[in-house]
């Protein structure tokens, strides 16, 4: 297992978890969507995995590596991207000074290399080479700050990519772009994809499973292939 995630317990207020006792393994190479209402613990999750939040029992092992501890620097080492909520941006830094920052300790050459085969996985990316330097970050679209967010998880040739609402906000136009490019990626670099996602058909569409998060707990894990699972989901999510 890439991730195996063990009695998971935390939150932001001391005594006062957000996640109960959440468990769950994610294969290699594989896709798995993580749903539920506001409040469920799917971004909270997310940030323990980086190690942005700090949980009090239970365990996060990646490729058998206990990550509690770790600085969210040493994890993305390690090779777990995270896309924020929004697709985060530096909007006064130019495009590509924005890359230059996510990429760490690079040369320029080696910035340039990988961005050129980053371009490769998607001709959505390649679309963004001509403003890469001739404007600041917030002259971009919402789609093409989204494409420069994920750009900038990519620099990093992460193995694991955890998306964070990575639709949300956008037109209906650039939420299917973007997918069109996760999968692009999918299916040239075998990522393996951590999906935290409101839109139930782009993320059963894309993924093969999904776990429904309840009270900081998963309530169930559900074959995305089932003819049954639209109705799995929203009946575990609503009528707990």
């Amino acid at each position: 297992m890439m991730l195996e995630i063990k009695m998971l317990r935390g939150g932001y207020i001391k005594n006062a978890p957000v996640l109960n006792g959440l468990e769950f393994n994610l294969r290699s190479q594989s896709r798995l969507a993580v749903f539920g209402q506001n409040g469920a613990g799917k971004s909270t999750l997310a940030k323990a995995i980086m190690g942005l939040l700090p949980y009090s029992s239970g365990s996060i092992c990646y490729d058998g590596l206990e990550l509690q501890g770790k600085t969210p620097d040493a994890i993305t080492r390690k090779g777990i991207g995270y896309f924020w909520q929004g697709g985060r941006v530096f909007p006064h830094l130019s495009p590509w000074d924005n890359l230059r920052f996510a990429a760490g300790r690079i040369t320029r050459k080696e910035l340039e290399n990988k961005w050129m085969s980053i371009c490769q996985i998607s001709p959505s990316f390649a679309s963004l080479q001509k403003k890469l330097t001739h404007q600041t970050a917030t002259y971009l679209s919402g789609g093409e700050r989204h494409l420069l967010a994920l750009g900038m998880v990519l620099i990093r040739d992460p193995e694991l990519l955890i998306l964070d609402e990575p639709s949300a906000g956008l037109a209906p136009s650039a939420v299917d772009e973007l997918f069109l490019v996760l999968d692009e990626l999918f299916k040239t670099e075998n990522t393996t994809i951590l999906l935290i996602e409101q839109n139930l058909d782009k993320a059963m569409a894309f993924c093969e499973e999904c776990l429904v998060l309840t009270n900081g707990t998963i309530a169930r894990r559900i074959d995305l292939s089932a003819e049954s699972a639209y109705s799995d989901i929203e009946k575990t999510m609503f009528e707990q």
